[in-house]
Parts: structure tokens; C-alpha cells; sequence
């Protein structure tokens, strides 16, 4: 227990009502946002920061939290503990071989952490044969990044040089080509091409852009750090400055205040960062001295702090394709420093609160982990077909849900852990050749939905014959894979030893077209009527960056924005995580011309929601065909 917490006296309601003695209201914290916590409720308003309510700190991107992230409100009017402080995050080298750097010179030295420490700046000097793309080759670290952008080194290229029938390929800041038909550092005249701006930033001209007499017409590509939509506006709170149209630049303040009725709560500012903002957005309350129309929440005080009666923990609905406005909401996703799927990144704490990890049990009684899946209720669990056999013994398989770390989150209140009774695949599924590659798990007992386990959205129902299935996979669109498989490139047939990582990757990868995916088998002399309409293909053509064993049976996702109404009855367009593709099958990972297989979601959604709707909820100890 902490400092101050032991000596708090028991209060009834009654005294409690009659000294009216509140903690102070201070969530206006730099780099960070403060939740108030009153059992699972959020709390803004001052004449409820009373004892026992908790208040959580939070750093921002790219910030470190010093000091304790909880603090509880004390009977006294006082917390039980300072506020923690935002330290920002020292930056990593720069990648020498990767950005084609020969030296970079900094102006400060490394911390002990080995990253370079908050205002460093980097002057970068090409390889020889080599020529900056873009900028004057500085760069300074701000909060764990090189801003405004990493210089890059590209080769010295001759060929297009002066002449009007080529163009050299375009730098994009935070953005790249679309199209893998690019292979040299030129193209010809009238070559036209796509290009993708990363998550956190947007088109700033137009797409696609053609090459016309040297020059890449409209203009050349660009992207620009991501707009910030107009936050929405509770009871009695209106923007001071709001800017023209609806959306906000990254970095620009919005200033917010409280119509004469009531007073503001929160920080009467905050910044657009990257598409999302920074802190609290305040709200309005009445003022102190007059009492909220409506108790919150009735409470009862069993012990030294305030406790609510419990709501029903299961707030999502057994179909979540059909209600978006629950499922899909993922945690932070920023990336961290680089890991692996293949070529992957660390996803951060409860950022895939969907993702499963399933297990077998040994002969001696131990349990392995072998597939992945995803959660997409409380009582069901999608993965790939493959990864059980015919004469499945269900009974040895168990899954284990809210895990980001399978090592470290062990035994923790994160992890929740489930055996199944109901396994199920499609009757036409292929065990050789993963023709139909899906399968559902009933959970033996329904999983307690909250922060780290929530469900990921499917595709809509398909109700009509002439409905598009490949919207969702449309060739170059980009989904995001996660996972805790094989993280080094592997040969195709290879038998080489499979370790699998302990912390969830993710990583970024194009759909593919469908003659790619078929060339791609007859390169290595397979058997091309194996790709079905069933599948699609997704990953680089030359990029180590890829899924692997044991990354089969979880999600290639994607973020789409859906119209959502909110409990306050107000519709808004809010973005939500969709699963359009499961990890299937490849010829080995990461490989020069290959392309990982995933099953196609959105052609065999109607077959998962035909399974829950039959209350196929037990098949004994065998996997079952339906």
C-alpha cells in the first residue's frame, strides 16, 4: 500500500456528503493526460474527486513517465502521491547501412540507454557513388524521432541524368511508390505510378502522378504530417479559434472553453499530433456549488475507498461485423524500435487487444505455442484452418488471450487463459493444399472483455450475389500483419529450426495482384491451381519483410473509417480495425519473389457468422466439418 493510503478513515455516506472534501483537479500535464478512475468509470467533474477515486498518468508518444503512474485521492483532500513527470525519449543511431550513410556526426554523446538524448542533432555524409535525396542532411532527435525526417542516400543516378525521356524516382517524406514494377533508379516517359503515405501522414498532392519529359506530372508526390479532425463537443464546450473547415494542422493549438453555464475541467488547450490529439480533451461541468443533476453511479463504501456496483463487463455483441461501433478498437499501435515478424516492429502493450496465442499440450504434460487467432467476440476465437489436424484432440489445445509479452505477461491480471470445447473448420477446407484455410474456437467460458482483450471487426455480411468481396483487398491497399512467429528470413523448403518471438511484431504490407501470386508459384515450380479464389497473396517483391511460421492464424488487418453513433446519439466517422485476411500459408519467408498466402476473409465471412448463429458451441473432444 502506499504512503498516506493505510491511515484513511472509513467514511459513510452521510459524513462524506457533509465534509465535501475534494482532491484537487489537476490534469492540465505536460506531455501526458490524466484519467480519473472510479471502479470502471471515467470522472471529470470536481465534485467527484473524492476519496477513493484513482487518477492514471500517461505519457504521450515519444515521452517517458518518471515517478508513480497512480495516485488515490485521500480523505484528507490530499493524493497519495506527486505527479510523475514526461521525460522525452532519447533517439537510436541512425542506420548507417540501410540509409546508404558512410558517416554521421552527432552533437552529443550517447546516454547510458545508448540512444541519443532529447535536441541532438545529426549531420549525415553519403557513401561514395551516393547523393542525399532530400534536405541539407541534418536531423534533430524530438521525443524518440529524427525530425523532420531521416536523411536518406540514394545512388548517383546517370542514366536519367539530363535526359527528358526519364525521370528519377521521386523522395517521398513518410511515403513510398505503390507499384513494385519499379526496380531501377529511373523510369520511362509516361510511366504511371501510385504512391502510399505512411499511417501518421497524408496525400499532399495528387495520385497517381505520371512521368512527363523528365518531370513527374501534376507535380511531385508529397506527403505531409496527418490533419487532426475537430474534437467532438460535449455539453457546453466550443472552440475559441476554430479553423477554417473541419480538420486542424499537425502542431496547431485548439483553444476550448465552457459556455457561462458551467466551467471547464481539463486543459483549455490541446495539440494536434500526427492525426490524433495530445491530452485530455476537457469537458464542462456545473459549477461546484451547484450539485449534478444526476448521481453517476450509486455507490457503496465497503472499506476505506468508493466502489460502484458492477456493470456487465460484456459491452460487445456476439456478431461484431455487424456493430463497428464496438469492436476494432485497437490500443497504441505507434511503432517502437525495430523487431521481427519478418522485418517487423514490437507492437506496444494491449496495442492488438484481439490477438490469441494458441497452444498444445505435450505428452509430459507442458504446454508450446504453435498457431495464432484473433478474437472476434467474447466467446469465439478465429484462426486458420491448418493449423489443426483432421483427428484434432481438442482437449489438449488451450488459448490464451491479452497477451503482448507471452513470457513476461504470465500469470499476470492481462492474461486471461481458456480451454475450448467446440473446434470447427469448413467441410471444404484442403489439408493440403489450405483451400478454405479458417476455423473457429468456442471458448469453454466467456472472456472478460476490457483493455487488453477486446474483439477485432469482420467484413459485412455478404447478402447479395453481385456484392464486392475485393474492396476490402484491393490490390495495393496496405493491412497491418501481427504476430509471434519466425523472425529471419527462410528458404523456400527449407527445414531450418523455427524460434518464435516473445514479444507481438507487426508490420505494414501491400495486397498483391493476382497474377503476382500465381507467378510467384510457378517461380518455384509449384503447382499455380493451389491459389484459389479463396486466398490472396500480400507482402514485397525484394524487401525482407514478410509473415512466418508461427504467425499462421492471426489477422491481416485494416483500418477503415465507419459511421458510428455514439451513447450520446451523436454519429460520427471514427476509424475501426477490420480483419480482412488470415496468415495462411508461403513458400519460405521473406524471399525474392514470394508472397505470403492469406485466406480471404471477406469470401467466407458469411460461413463464421453461420457457425455462431447455429449455436455450434460444443463438438466434444474432435474437431467437427460444418
Amino acid at each position: 500500500m502506499r504512503s498516506g493510503e493505510a491511515n484513511a478513515p472509513v467514511l459513510t455516506p452521510v459524513q462524506l456528503h457533509q465534509r465535501q472534501t475534494y482532491c484537487q483537479d489537476d490534469r492540465d500535464f505536460q506531455h501526458g493526460s490524466v484519467v480519473y478512475k472510479l471502479g470502471d468509470s471515467s470522472f471529470y467533474s470536481q465534485t467527484q474527486l473524492v476519496a477513493g477515486i484513482k487518477r492514471r498518468y500517461r505519457c504521450n508518444r515519444g515521452y517517458v513517465l518518471k515517478g508513480s503512474s497512480w495516485s488515490t485521492c485521500l480523505a484528507a483532500g490530499r493524493w497519495s502521491n506527486d505527479p510523475p513527470t514526461c521525460e522525452p525519449k532519447g533517439c537510436p543511431s541512425l542506420r548507417k547501412k540501410e540509409n546508404n550513410i558512410a558517416y554521421v556526426g552527432y552533437t552529443r554523446e550517447k546516454g547510458t540507454d545508448g540512444r541519443y538524448p532529447q535536441g541532438t542533432s545529426g549531420q549525415v555524409f553519403c557513401d561514395a557513388g551516393k547523393i542525399l535525396v532530400a534536405g541539407n542532411g541534418f536531423t534533430e532527435c524530438n521525443a524518440g524521432e529524427w525530425i523532420p525526417l531521416i536523411p536518406l542516400c540514394y545512388d548517383i543516378d546517370v542514366i536519367a541524368q539530363g535526359r527528358e525521356d526519364y525521370c528519377s524516382i521521386p523522395y517521398i517524406w513518410a511515403g513510398q511508390l505503390s507499384s513494385t514494377d519499379v526496380t531501377e533508379g529511373h523510369v520511362v516517359h509516361g510511366f504511371q505510378v501510385d504512391f502510399e503515405c505512411l499511417p501518421f501522414a497524408e496525400r499532399a498532392s495528387p495520385s497517381p502522378i505520371t512521368c512527363m519529359s523528365g518531370q513527374w506530372e501534376p507535380e511531385e508526390p508529397r506527403c505531409t504530417p496527418k490533419h487532426c479532425a475537430l474534437p467532438p463537443l460535449t455539453r457546453g464546450l466550443r472552440i475559441v479559434d476554430a479553423p477554417s473547415g473541419a480538420i486542424t494542422p499537425h502542431t496547431r493549438n485548439l483553444t476550448l472553453e465552457c459556455s457561462s453555464a458551467y466551467i471547464l475541467q481539463g486543459p483549455p488547450q490541446i495539440t494536434c499530433w500526427y492525426g490524433d490529439w495530445a491530452g485530455n480533451i476537457p469537458t464542462c461541468d456545473y459549477p461546484k456549488t451547484d450539485p449534478p443533476p444526476t448521481s453517476p453511479r450509486p455507490t457503496t463504501i465497503p472499506t476505506t475507498i468508493i466502489t460502484t456496483t458492477e456493470e456487465p463487463r460484456d459491452l460487445l455483441p456476439r456478431l461484431p461485423g455487424e456493430d463497428y461501433s464496438q469492436c476494432g478498437k485497437a490500443g497504441d499501435i505507434g511503432q517502437k524500435l525495430r523487431g521481427r515478424v519478418v522485418g517487423g516492429y514490437e507492437a506496444n502493450e494491449a496495442a492488438w487487444p484481439w490477438q490469441a496465442a494458441i497452444y498444445w499440450q505435450r505428452a509430459d504434460g507442458s504446454w508450446f505455442f504453435f498457431c495464432a487467432g484473433t478474437v472476434i467476440d467474447n466467446e469465439w476465437v478465429m484462426s486458420a484452418g491448418h493449423c489443426f489436424g483432421y483427428d484434432e484432440d481438442i482437449t489438449r489445445l488451450q488459448v490464451k488471450l491479452g497477451l503482448t509479452d507471452r513470457i513476461r505477461d504470465q500469470g499476470t491480471p492481462r492474461e486471461q487463459v481458456f480451454s475450448i470445447n467446440g473446434l470447427y473448420l469448413p467441410k471444404e477446407h484442403d489439408f493440403i493444399d489450405f483451400d478454405y484455410d479458417i476455423a473457429l474456437l468456442h471458448l469453454a467460458r466467456p472472456a472478460v472483455l476490457g483493455p487488453y482483450v477486446r474483439a477485432i471487426c469482420l467484413p459485412p455480411e455478404i447478402t447479395s450475389p453481385d456484392a464486392d468481396k475485393e474492396r476490402l483487398v484491393a490490390i495495393n491497399s496496405f493491412g497491418m500483419v501481427a504476430g509471434w512467429g519466425h523472425s529471419k528470413p527462410v528458404a523456400v523448403n527449407s527445414s531450418q529450426y523455427t524460434i518464435y518471438e516473445d514479444v507481438l511484431q507487426q508490420l505494414q504490407i501491400p495486397v498483391r495482384p493476382r497474377q503476382a501470386c500465381v507467378n510467384s508459384l510457378r517461380e518455384v515450380g509449384e503447382d499455380e491451381t493451389q491459389f484459389t479464389i479463396n486466398m490472396f497473396c500480400a507482402g514485397y517483391n525484394r524487401k525482407p519483410l514478410d509473415t512466418c511460421f508461427g504467425d499462421s492464424g492471426g489477422p491481416l488487418m485494416r483500418h477503415i473509417f465507419h459511421s458510428v453513433v455514439g451513447r450520446d446519439g451523436i454519429q460520427r466517422m471514427q476509424k475501426r480495425w477490420v480483419q480482412v485476411g488470415i496468415v495462411s500459408a508461403g513458400k519460405g519467408c521473406a524471399v525474392e519473389g514470394q508472397f505470403a498466402f492469406y485466406t480471404h476473409v471477406p469470401r467466407l465471412v458469411n460461413w463464421v457468422y453461420s457457425v455462431i448463429r447455429a449455436n455450434h458451441t460444443q463438438s466434444g473432444t474432435e474437431l467437427v466439418q460444418l
